[in-house]
């Protein structure tokens, strides 16, 4: 299923010397538990350095199965996929979440981090779109008293 996918232009001033982006991780992993915190639904970012020829959605679909992010109760996962080296992303989502949403949430939002990478720079452009899932994942899969994180809070790369 394709949801959202398009080359991205990454600011070299976003970098430090080792590759990592200044306050990413800490900012990342904050605002994937605050979009959580009103969903059953998952979030993970996975960040790739590795190399690879050919479309982010079909790496990101590859890392989203890896994850077992396939396997959640309600298929509400969302994988944000970005390669920071090739300035490519993609967004997976999970078919309940993608039969609630439909293409336009994510052609939307894949517009959305483009213009706030070019704006404000990655780390409030994935900040930004950790909150738009989290959000949209809140409308269709509220939490339950019953829910429990059925994945780990984690930034993944490769």
């Amino acid at each position: 299923m394709v949801l959202g996918a398009a080359v991205v232009v990454v600011a070299a001033e976003d970098h430090q010397v080792a590759g990592k982006i200044l306050g990413l991780e800490e900012a990342v992993l904050e605002a994937i538990r605050a979009a959580e915190l009103g969903t059953s639904g998952e979030i993970r970012v996975h960040l790739s350095r590795n190399a690879f020829a050919g479309d982010p959605m079909r790496e990101a679909k590859k890392i989203f199965v890896k994850l077992k992010m396939d396997q959640t109760d309600l298929h509400n996962g969302v994988l944000l996929y970005v390669h920071l080296h090739q300035k490519k992303f993609a967004f997976y989502g999970d078919t309940a979440i993608h039969e609630k949403v439909g293409q336009s949430f994510w052609d939307a939002l894949a517009e959305g981090f483009l213009n706030g990478i070019k704006g404000q720079g990655v780390v409030p452009a994935l900040t930004a779109a950790i909150a738009a899932v989290g959000q949209e994942l809140s409308k269709h899969f509220p939490r339950l008293a019953s829910d429990k994180n059925e994945l780990e809070d984690t930034i993944t790369t490769d």
